[in-house]
Order: structure tokens, then C-alpha cells, then sequence
């Protein structure tokens, strides 16, 4: 692990550090073995690919430090769009869709309308 704050993989420590304490855990969750296991299959690729260890060593923290940021993107988006999430967002007034109308028989949605600042 990096120890040298000038060293270039000294930017990927909280990688090592967090990777290696998911690695020791012995009961993970769905998403975390998921994670572990797409790990130990690319240190198996880069491995067989002939990378030494200390590139291994900084591809897995990288890689880890990004599927770490996009499994936290998804957990955030699906509690925002999520219909039973604890989230809950409202459009402004003047943003929200008007209620459907009938016109002579026709059925009329309306659109969202902007409406001037008051």
C-alpha cells in the first residue's frame, strides 16, 4: 500500500484500503459479492495478461474506486425515482403538468407550462 504521499498510487489508497476491508468482511450483501466477484475476475484478466503486481495492485484500486462511485450513482438514482423511496421531490407549481381535459368528446393532455416569475 502507498505510503508516500508523493507517489502517484497514493491517490488510489482509499481504493486499497477499502478494497482490502471488503475482501477480509465475511458476510457481504447481493451487491457487494457482486462486486468482489467482478474483482477477482479482473485479477485473474490482468494476471493472465502478464501485468506485474504492482500495476495489478493499482488497476484493482482503480477499478474498485470506480465501481464503488457508479454502484453509489445507481443506489442514489433509483432512491430518487423510486416511487417507494424515502425521497420525496416536487416540482414547483408553475412546473407541474396540468390535469387532462376533455374537449368535445376528445381527450386533451396538456403539457408542462412555464409560467413568469412572480
Amino acid at each position: 500500500m502507498p505510503s508516500d504521499p508523493n507517489s502517484p498510487a497514493f491517490a488510489y489508497l482509499q481504493g486499497f484500503m477499502s478494497l482490502r476491508l471488503l475482501l477480509l468482511r465475511q458476510n457481504r450483501g447481493g451487491q457487494e459479492q457482486d462486486l468482489v466477484n467482478t474483482m477477482l475476475s479482473s485479477y485473474s484478466s490482468y494476471k493472465a495478461g502478464g501485468r506485474t503486481p504492482a500495476d495489478i495492485a493499482l488497476m484493482l484500486a482503480r477499478d474498485f474506486m470506480f465501481l464503488s462511485q457508479q454502484q453509489q450513482q445507481q443506489q442514489q438514482q433509483s432512491s430518487v425515482s423510486s416511487p417507494h423511496g424515502n425521497h420525496q421531490f416536487s416540482q414547483p407549481a408553475q412546473y407541474q403538468q396540468q390535469p387532462a381535459v376533455q374537449n368535445n368528446g376528445v381527450h386533451v393532455s396538456a403539457s408542462p407550462r412555464l409560467q413568469p416569475a412572480s
